[in-house]
């Protein structure tokens, strides 16, 4: 449940953002591998079998059954694409094989899982003077292996309300969606406006070439669709016009004019270059095309991309065009190459201080270019990094060359950053950033290494006394508080949390140094790590009589409680003493079996690490 500010999902209706009550089920609360669509797998066996599946030839899931009908449930696949080979190899050492279609879109569902989600609120559309008040809720459920139901509705307090229906399948020549979304608004001086959008997707991954087709989508809208985000905006602006600005004739006219989505069209393919023993990189097409009811103009961008790598690093080219309303093009055109200097260093270290290059140059096709460099770095334990860039701008761009700086601290409290840029104009910008965040809890305040999300799950780490030990594998540390914060784990999973105590700055005993925990998204979580910060100590122990200390002796304290024991060659570990007393030490029962030891610790007492060692420590008997 999310209460304040968020977005819905924007897998049926248009996403909004919604300042309310929101209560949806989480997919990321199902077990690994079965949060997203795969399909049930059915078949029989004649003996004991092995049942391999794979797909695009790579073995994904392997089991034994018994004879008889048996079923797959739990197969976790990859990708939108590729269908599933399953081989039944019987005990005899027969093999049968069959296929199971495998596409999907983001609405499919594993046969009886379903998702859905609620919420009521007020639409969070600061372009707006009256807000209105949302009601909303959609649900899915996987029918079967190959149908996936989806309905929804949406109702506010200004006559607006709208009802979505949609199916979902997985076939042999790919995953489609469709749905039929019905809205109804009634706004003043317009009357009441009916209509209905229609979505058709298409996801498929083409095997034989290795083709993914991500995303094909197309939508068509009766002239007085409107969705929820247009029906609030529109009626807003009737009712600026009617006693405000009075811009048009009437709001009939207003409404003539506003613009309203007639056909869209998304498509995003991606093609792997390569043959059975090289790859030459990827090259990818997108584009988007749409056109409105409000008049003959279209908008539409397009993009055509291609990336490889090469012995020194990689590099990608990208074309972009696109046209507006009034059918003005706009091309560009821009290249990027990487090079990691540890190719050129036969110990793979870093360069000069510097790790990596990156080149980029831009061109918008009627004379305006613009190119820069960076040389970025960091030190090893990752505690700083930095970057000096240089750029050279022309043509449409304006002529301006500059050079530039970056530095940043990693710090236990967030990163904090300062930035300086010179441009040959006498241009001079300087900035200091910082991304971090903190949690109030009953034992103070302690700073996240980073910035905090609202569905960020963390976990509040105490460990009284272990200052300096740091936590996880980032930059986190226990403060002078006692606690520290793990940031982005992982919600609805195990999480391990371990503290590094070779960092400690101060002599504790930490009992445990790693704990596992599920945390829920959003959540704030208590690992409490025990300690002991009673001062600990090593002596070398000699009898006052020069005899032998027995190994495994008890070492009591001034109240006869046991603080430690004595080890090889006479040398005892205690915690829990004081600079200097006096202790037991005790190896039986008789008076004979028991000496004393009177000690004291000093400034120039030799240390092992963070333990003062006292030798030579003699025991009376």
């Amino acid at each position: 449940m999310v209460l304040g500010d968020s977005y819905t999902r924007g897998d049926a209706f248009d996403s909004f953002s919604l300042r309310g009550a929101r209560m949806y089920n989480d997919d990321r609360m199902l077990p690994m591998g079965s949060s997203s669509y795969a399909p049930v797998i059915r078949g029989v066996a004649n003996s004991n079998a092995k049942v391999t599946v794979t797909q695009s030839g790579n073995k994904i899931y392997e089991t034994t059954v018994p004879p008889g009908a048996f079923e797959i449930n739990d197969l976790s696949t990859t990708g939108y694409g590729n269908d599933l080979l399953v081989t039944v190899e019987e005990a005899d050492g027969s093999k049968r094989t069959f296929t199971v279609p495998f596409s999907s879109v983001t609405q499919m569902l594993r046969p009886g899982a379903s998702r859905w989600d609620i919420g009521v609120g007020e639409l969070n559309n600061d372009s707006l003077i009256d807000k209105p008040q949302v009601g909303y809720a959609q649900y899915y459920y996987g029918l079967n292996n190959t149908f996936t139901g989806y309905i929804g509705a949406q109702y506010t307090d200004m006559d607006f309300y709208a009802g979505l229906l949609g199916l979902a399948m997985n076939t042999r020549i790919g995953a489609f969606a469709f749905d039929i979304t019905q809205s109804h608004a009634k706004i003043d001086d317009l009357g009441t406006l009916r209509g209905q959008s229609y979505r058709l997707t298409y996801s498929k991954m083409v095997e034989a070439t290795d083709t993914s087709f991500n995303v094909a989508a197309y939508r068509f809208s009766t002239e007085d669709y409107l969705s929820l985000d247009d029906a609030a905006s529109l009626r807003d602006n009737v009712k600026q016009q009617k006693y405000e600005h009075q811009a048009y004739s009437s709001s009939t006219a207003l409404y003539a004019d506003y613009q309203r989505t007639k056909n869209q069209v998304q498509v995003s393919i991606n093609q792997p270059l390569h043959t059975s023993d090289a790859t030459y990189g990827s090259l990818y097409v997108s584009g988007t095309w749409q056109d409105y009811w409000n008049g003959d103009s279209s908008t539409s961008d397009y993009n055509l991309g291609y990336n490889n790598s090469f012995a020194y690093g990689s590099y990608s080219i990208s074309l972009q065009r696109s046209y507006d309303q009034n059918g003005a093009k706009d091309d560009s055109i821009y290249l990027s190459v990487s090079i990691p200097l540890s190719v050129f260093s036969t110990d793979y270290s870093q360069s000069g201080g510097f790790s990596n290059i990156n080149m980029g140059l831009h061109s918008d096709m009627k004379g305006g270019t613009s190119f820069n460099s960076t040389a970025s770095g960091n030190t090893k334990n990752n505690d700083i990094s930095y970057s000096v860039s240089a750029s050279s701008s022309g043509g449409n761009y304006g002529n301006l060359n500059q050079v530039s700086g970056f530095g940043s601290l990693n710090s236990s409290y967030g990163p904090l950053g300062v930035s300086a840029s010179f441009g040959d104009d006498n241009s001079k910008q300087y900035s200091a950033t910082y991304s971090g965040g903190l949690v109030l809890h009953s034992g103070g305040i302690a700073f996240a290494p980073g910035s905090i999300g609202d569905a960020d799950a963390l976990a509040l780490v105490k460990a009284s006394g272990a200052k300096g030990a740091g936590v996880g594998y980032g930059n986190s540390e226990i403060g002078s508080s006692g606690y520290g914060i793990m940031p982005y784990m992982s919600a609805y999973r195990e999480n391990r949390v371990s503290l590094d105590i070779s960092t400690l700055e101060s002599d504790v005993e930490v009992k445990n140094t790693s704990a596992v925990t599920v945390p829920r998204s959003g959540a704030v979580v208590l690992v409490n790590f025990e300690t002991d910060e009673g001062r600990s100590l090593i002596l070398e122990l000699q009898r006052s009589d020069k005899g032998f200390i027995p190994l495994g002796a008890d070492v009591l304290n001034e109240k006869n409680e046991p603080i430690g024991t004595v080890g090889q060659a006479g040398q005892a570990y205690v915690r829990g003493v004081e600079d200097q007393g006096v202790l037991r030490v005790v190896w039986g029962s008789g008076k004979e079996s028991a000496c004393t030891v009177h000690y004291q610790v000093t400034e120039n007492t030799t240390k092992a690490g963070l333990t003062p060692v006292l030798s030579n420590q003699v025991c009376q008997l």
